[in-house]
């Protein structure tokens, strides 16, 4: 279990932690994700390829939780947590903690800057 308790996270990135870790817990198969994982993606993959890798399933699912696009300006439809890194990792290391690989796109993406 991850440790919320410390003086630097507000009320707000708590919930969002929460909202995170309840998101991965309902949603998020681990068994399924870590055999897409463990495939191996060969060196001449296309863009298609590796858009064919992605559970669109589960994104979608996490849009819909308001857990997509967390990095981008809520008046373009985002999470509005673009200079909050505090909110970032916390986000980040929650969903790694429990949603596994699940964890590992979100935090790819946030790093890219990318909307999963």
């Amino acid at each position: 279990m991850i440790d919320l308790n410390l003086p630097y996270l507000t009320e707000e990135h708590k919930s969002l932690a929460m909202l995170m870790k309840e998101f991965c817990e309902r949603e998020v198969d681990l068994k399924a994700l870590n055999e897409i994982a463990d495939k191996p993606i060969p060196s001449n993959a296309t863009s298609a390829d590796l858009r064919a890798r992605m559970p669109w399933d589960l994104v979608s699912k996490a849009h819909d939780a308001g857990l997509r696009q967390l990095t981008v300006p809520t008046e373009y439809g985002g999470g509005g947590y673009e200079d909050d890194h505090i909110a970032q990792g916390v986000a980040a290391e929650v969903a790694g903690f429990y949603g596994g690989q699940f964890g590992k796109a979100h935090d790819d993406n946030l790093e890219a800057g990318l909307c999963l």
